[in-house]
């Protein structure tokens, strides 16, 4: 069962829910371990083509800006972080008040991810706990949260290097994903994929194996706009809070008119 509130809000409702998550607390856990199957949103995912095609023939350079500038791409990720958009802000209730403690990352609108985010509670005062987060109408897809206090006994880590990577057309590209750096394996088109094989370590007596992927890389949307960039509605969208959410649920509006009837 997936939460995902897909109608825009009208003016009394704002640009966001906020939902509050109660869970029993050890009075003498400092630390949580909050366990979320979360998802980007479909509208949300659709949203991220049409900010990007609100920059118009200055799209690449804005691209080029991201990629050269740490001025540039800390401004995006604060923004980001702000709109809460594909990033979620968790929220403890302490003494004091709501205390941000963590960052839920989005993920794809098809498949929700499981993540791990740690909590710091050690302001918590009694035998419950109360979590906080304010998703954007449209942007998220919520199927579960738990909370953990208390990591798993023995357990190894063992990373592995790749022995071979190959393209699905048989190229080579091991040299382009065996480490970080600026090296990538670039897939342009729609059915591109690529194996990457591993040598498994033997299994330890007694214990079960559980594999993860780190993989770093980053996509762009297949664009190419004629238009002039809208700079009035970025700037707008850049400076005022809450914005985004806003121009997507106009959006929304113009293109499911009878969704907004019903709604």
């Amino acid at each position: 069962l997936i939460w995902e509130p897909l109608s825009p809000p009208d003016r009394a409702h704002g640009a966001r829910q906020e939902i509050t998550l109660t869970f029993a607390k050890p009075r003498a856990a400092t630390n949580g371990f909050l366990v979320a199957r979360v998802a980007t949103g479909l509208w949300g995912s659709q949203m991220i083509r049409k900010f990007s095609q609100l920059r118009g023939t200055a799209l690449n350079d804005w691209y080029a800006r991201i990629d050269t500038s740490a001025t540039q791409a800390e401004a995006l990720r604060q923004w980001n972080f702000r709109e809460e958009l594909y990033a979620l802000q968790v929220s403890v209730e302490e003494p004091t008040g709501w205390t941000l403690r963590g960052v839920l990352p989005g993920g794809g609108p098809f498949l929700a991810a499981e993540r791990v985010v740690r909590l710091d509670m050690s302001h918590v005062r009694g035998d419950s706990v109360r979590i906080r987060i304010r998703p954007p109408y449209g942007f998220w897809a919520l199927n579960s949260f738990a909370l953990a206090y208390h990591t798993a006994g023995q357990f190894r880590v063992t990373t592995l290097t790749p022995i071979a990577a190959r393209t699905s057309d048989g190229r080579d590209v091991l040299a382009d994903l065996v480490s970080s750096d600026e090296r990538y394996y670039e897939m342009p088109h729609t059915g591109d994929y690529g194996f990457v094989r591993y040598v498994a370590p033997p299994l330890a007596p007694g214990m079960t194996r559980t594999v993860f992927a780190h993989a770093r890389g980053y996509y762009r949307l297949h664009l190419d706009p004629a238009t002039p960039p809208d700079t009035t509605t970025l700037a707008r969208l850049f400076a005022t809070p809450d914005a985004a959410a806003a121009f997507a649920a106009e959006q929304f509006a113009q293109k499911f008119p009878h969704a907004m009837a019903a709604h």
